[in-house]
């Protein structure tokens, strides 16, 4: 990497971290800890993992239509999560796990504070049925 090229990366990433403690994370950002810590598996490939089941879930659909086609480029959601799938295989993660992972999510209210619909156990459950799809 040359010096530029680090210069440029470093600017990013504390933009990145600015935008972050300003704005805070969704769902997909607080379920990837535990991917992280207990089964080792990169930060930013462990959010992508839910990335496409949130937008699934999500309430508004014209929204997540806007984001997947206009900014992203794909031609639909399942085109999206089958990229995401591509590049970071199946959700690798014992059931156990998971049920502690989402149940702490839902138990805390922090974690719930930038997402505005209603989240349950099922639809946090249908963000591994779809990604698995």
């Amino acid at each position: 990497m040359t010096d530029d090229e680090f210069s440029t990366f470093m600017q990013a990433s504390v933009l990145a971290g600015m935008a972050i403690a300003y704005t805070g994370t969704s769902i997909p950002h607080g379920l990837s800890y535990t991917l992280t810590y207990e089964n080792g598996v990169p930060h930013g490939k462990a959010v992508g993992v839910f990335l496409s089941g949130f937008l699934k879930k999500y309430g508004d659909s014209t929204e997540v239509e806007y984001v997947v086609k206009q900014l992203l480029g794909f031609d639909d959601l399942d085109a999206f999560r089958d990229y995401i799938r591509t590049l970071f295989g199946k959700l690798d993660m014992s059931e156990e796990l998971w049920k502690k992972d989402r149940d702490g999510i839902l138990a805390n209210p922090a974690k719930l504070k930038n997402y505005p619909f209603e989240l349950t156990a099922d639809v946090l459950d249908d963000y591994v049925r779809y990604y698995n799809a």
